[in-house]
This record gives C-alpha cells, sequence and structure tokens, in this order.
C-alpha cells in the first residue's frame, strides 16, 4: 500500500512539475509576445458588444456569423470583461488556461489505457509542443476545442470500454459546447454517430439532438434578433461547403499535401497514431483526427494563418509523436546495444564489458531523447513565443502588431485625441483597443461595393451602424496588415491606401501611420 502510495505521489508530482513548465511557456509575457493578430482583435470586439448586450462586429451588426464567429468563447471573454476589464491579456489568459488544463487531462484520459509513464509523456509533449504553445498564447476561441476534443475522445472511449449510456451524454455535451465554439467542430457529430451506431445504437436517438441543441437554439437566437441579416451571414458562411462531394474530396487531397509539409511534427505525428496500442485508441484517435481534418481541409488550407483551425487536433499529434517514440526508442537501444557489444569485443582489456554497453545505451538513448524532444520540442516552444532576435521571421508576421510598442504609440495617440463619435478606419489587431466608432478597414472597402477576403459579396448599406468610409472618418492607422497582406489579398486596398494617403500624417512609429481627415 505504501508503495503504491509513494507511486501515485511521485506521478503526481512529475505531473504537477510538466504543468508548472507548460503553464511558464504559456503565461509569461502574455499580453506582448507574440504580437496581436488580427483574428484576436475581432473576437475581443465581438466579446465586447455582446457585454453591452448587441450582436454587432466593428461597424457591421446583425449576426455574429457575419465573422463566422460561433458565440461561446465571446460569452466567456464578456463575463471576464466584467470583472477584470477590457484587456486583450483576459481574453488570452482564457485561451492560455484551455491549453494548460489540456496538460493534466491527457495524463488522466490515457493513463488507463496507454499507462501512466506513456500518459505522463503524452502531457509533457504537449507542454511543450511548439503550435501548443504559440496558439495558446493568441485569444483564439479554437484553443477551447483542445479540452473539449480530449473529453470527447475520452467519453467515446469510455462508452466503448463500458457500453453505458452516461459516457454518450458526456461526448453529446462535449460536442455542443465544442460546435458553439467553433462551427467545424460539427465533425464531432459524426465521429460521435459512427461510435454511437456500434456500441449505444438506441441512445443515438437523443445523443445526436443533444450534441445539436446548443448550436440549433444560437442559430434560433440569431434568426429572431434579425431575420434578413441572419440569413444573408447564414449563406456567406456556409457557403464554403456548398460545392460537390467529389470536388471537396480533391479540394482536401490537395490541402493535405499542404498540410503535411506546413510543420516539422506533421508527418511524424500522423504516423505515430497509426503506431498506438490497444487498437481501441487507436482507432477511435484515427477516426476523429481525420474526421476533423477533412472537414477543415475540404473548404480551407491548414498553413501559416490557417492553421488555428484545427487546434483540437494538437493533443493527438503530441500522442502521435509519443507513440512513434514509444516504438523507436526500444529498438534504438537494442541497436545500440548490439553495435556496442560488437565494438568492445574486440578490446578483451576491458573487464567490465557488460557495464559499458549498459552505460552506452543509456547514453545513446539519453541523447537521442534530447535532440529528437528537449532541444527540438523545449526550445523551439521557447523560441517561438519569446520572438528573441534568434528567431527566424514567419509568414505570419505582415498580419500582427508587431513591433508592439510602435502599435501601443499610435494607439495612445489616437486615444488621446479621438472622440467617442469619431470613426476610425484600422486593422482588427489594434481597433479592438481604439476608442471611438471603429471600422475594420475591410468594412470599408466592403461598404464601398468591393469585395474583401471577408465579406466575398459586399454587405448592404443598411447592415452598418455608422458610415465607414475614408470621407466620413477622422483618423486612420496604416499598418502592415494593409499595405503587403490586403494589397496581395484584396485589390480595392491599393485604392483606399490611395484615398487615406492623400490626409495629414498626424503620427508615426515604425511600421505604423495615423493619418487625420483635414475635412473632419
Amino acid at each position: 500500500m505504501r508503495d503504491s502510495r509513494q507511486t501515485t505521489g511521485g506521478t503526481l508530482f512529475l505531473l504537477a512539475l510538466i504543468v508548472l513548465v507548460g503553464a511558464y511557456l504559456r503565461v509569461v509575457n502574455l499580453r506582448t509576445a507574440p504580437g496581436w493578430y488580427p483574428d484576436e482583435g475581432s473576437d475581443l470586439n465581438i466579446a465586447l458588444n455582446l457585454a453591452q448586450g448587441r450582436f454587432q462586429y466593428f461597424a457591421v451588426d446583425g449576426t455574429l456569423l457575419v465573422a463566422a464567429r460561433a458565440p461561446l468563447y465571446h460569452l466567456i471573454c464578456a463575463a471576464l470583461f466584467e470583472i477584470f476589464g477590457y484587456d486583450i491579456l483576459v481574453a488570452r489568459a482564457v485561451a492560455a488556461f484551455a491549453g494548460l488544463m489540456t496538460i493534466p487531462l491527457l495524463f488522466f484520459v490515457f493513463k488507463n489505457s496507454l499507462g501512466r509513464w506513456q500518459a505522463l509523456a503524452i502531457a509533457a509533449c504537449f507542454a511543450i509542443f511548439p503550435s501548443a504553445v504559440l496558439y495558446n498564447r493568441w485569444a483564439f476561441a479554437y484553443n477551447l476545442l483542445m479540452p473539449f476534443f480530449t473529453l470527447f475522445f475520452w467519453a467515446l472511449l469510455r462508452l466503448i470500454e463500458t457500453r453505458r449510456a452516461r459516457w454518450l451524454l458526456l461526448a453529446a455535451s462535449v460536442t455542443a459546447l465544442a460546435i458553439l465554439t467553433t462551427w467545424v467542430a460539427v465533425a464531432l457529430v459524426i465521429c460521435l454517430g459512427v461510435t454511437g451506431w456500434f456500441y449505444q445504437r438506441r441512445g443515438l436517438l437523443w445523443s445526436l439532438p443533444l450534441a445539436l441543441s446548443l448550436p440549433i437554439l444560437f442559430l434560433i437566437v440569431s434568426y429572431l434578433a434579425a431575420p434578413a441579416s441572419f440569413m444573408q451571414d447564414f449563406a456567406l458562411t456556409f457557403s464554403r461547403t456548398e460545392s460537390s462531394l467529389l470536388a471537396q474530396f480533391v479540394m482536401a487531397s490537395f490541402n493535405y499535401t499542404v498540410f503535411l509539409g506546413s510543420n516539422a511534427w506533421m508527418i511524424p505525428s500522423i504516423i505515430g497514431l497509426f503506431l498506438i496500442e490497444p487498437r481501441r485508441v487507436r482507432a477511435l484517435v484515427l477516426l476523429i483526427f481525420f474526421t476533423m481534418l477533412f472537414f477543415v481541409l475540404r473548404f480551407s488550407v491548414i498553413a501559416d494563418l490557417g492553421f488555428y483551425r484545427v487546434l483540437g487536433l494538437v493533443p493527438f499529434m503530441a500522442l502521435g509523436i509519443v507513440a512513434l517514440l514509444w516504438r523507436a526508442v526500444p529498438r534504438l537501444a537494442q541497436i545500440i546495444a548490439a553495435d556496442a557489444e560488437i565494438l568492445f569485443a574486440r578490446w578483451t582489456w576491458l573487464s567490465q564489458r557488460t557495464r559499458i554497453i549498459r552505460i552506452s545505451k543509456l547514453l545513446g538513448v539519453s541523447i537521442f531523447i534530447w535532440l529528437a524532444i528537449v532541444d527540438a520540442l523545449f526550445f523551439a516552444g521557447v523560441t517561438v513565443f519569446l520572438r528573441t532576435p534568434i528567431a527566424a521571421p514567419t509568414p505570419i508576421d505582415a498580419v500582427l502588431a508587431v513591433p508592439l510598442p510602435d502599435a501601443l504609440a499610435a494607439i495612445d495617440f489616437v486615444n488621446a485625441r479621438a472622440r467617442p463619435e469619431d470613426v476610425i478606419i484600422a486593422s482588427p489587431q489594434i481597433g479592438w483597443a481604439l476608442r471611438g466608432r471603429v471600422a475594420d478597414f475591410q468594412q470599408t472597402l466592403s461598404y464601398q461595393g468591393f469585395p474583401t477576403d471577408n465579406y466575398p459579396t459586399p454587405l448592404e448599406p443598411a447592415r452598418f451602424v455608422f458610415d465607414p468610409t475614408p470621407a466620413n472618418a477622422r483618423y486612420a492607422v496604416v499598418d502592415p496588415m494593409w499595405e503587403i497582406w490586403a494589397t496581395e489579398k484584396i485589390t480595392a486596398t491599393t485604392q483606399l491606401l490611395n484615398a487615406v494617403a492623400q490626409w495629414d500624417v498626424a503620427f508615426r512609429a515604425g511600421h505604423f501611420t495615423v493619418y487625420r481627415n483635414p475635412a473632419r
């Protein structure tokens, strides 16, 4: 009994250390690193408006579907804004906590089926996994999918093992919350249906409606609040999936190739997923992983800017890495031991060959683990979030509010001078912090009738709370997102930049330029 308690205590101590490492990587310098991302600004503004009782996204009202958003993350942030104030740190803390909560969840979920040591390794791998560390530090709703997907897997695994309806109830409830977080999580309904069909068929009569209940309720409320806007936004949000099934498979196959090349850990983790034992765990993980992956890849490229759409799968990527190592390390130890025996057999003067072979095996395996895990994962995670001088630039830098001191200087300049009624045109990553009537520059273009990346068809002018055109604006804050990303993606951006460039330059800090309309 004492040995069992000591073992449990030692395991929990190691888990606590892993959680502390994960917390350090996710919390230190959280407000400032990495740079502020556009979607963060969008979600902050939506949450602020929800806290004030409005379905509004900067200058556009109606429904959250205009930004393809589901409300759970924003409702959580809105509640916390009432307590801690409106700040990006609060929203980022929610995302970081979701990732941090996933670390012990992974251990307890896999402890019985894979063993405590492998479960600890999975938790440790996720704690330092670069993609998990980076995206947990951004205020993305998709971060909530990490604990939700982990709980969903556990519920279905327990359903397979026990066939009890209570696990189907848990899986359906988690599915409802996941879909209420982001619409792509509807893929879990398929996983729920497939697993339930084999292990609790009668339970599907109530579990599938339960899984869809909260999302449908939200859609009904959105429709009742603004019927015309809802129909337009609903068509806009789900129009990306209107192509034929064959076309979706072709698109998914192409995007899958891009997905595999977008991250150095993709291929090893996917290989590892096929090596998981026992079989029931492997089958369930593969079902969830590839169902979700297909749902996203059929309409979107998951690389650079788009990786956040599959954040729910990152815990399984960590699982795949560990499963691969769990197979590779014993084989590596055998190879090192065999080579050491051959080498030392020629040195007859060595009297303690067996001990030297053991030391060589331990040393070789330790070097492999250091190079494959500690150095490659841990230090990659550290440099990614600290954005130290040795960290290489990334393809998403053009849309980040970096360097942040320059962005803050521009924000402070405008806030010190803008009146509440002033219209300000800006990118979302800094627009959320501006005081006034802020419009995303893509909304300005859409109001003028131009198609944009977020609004494929121009929105009706009646959808706008105020006139967001340059003629009605007092300030415009131009940053690299306008000048680099938008000019490549949206043809009309150049026309907007030229119009704003005719104004007075009121302030400039690095790549951030504040223009003031002399007519306002």
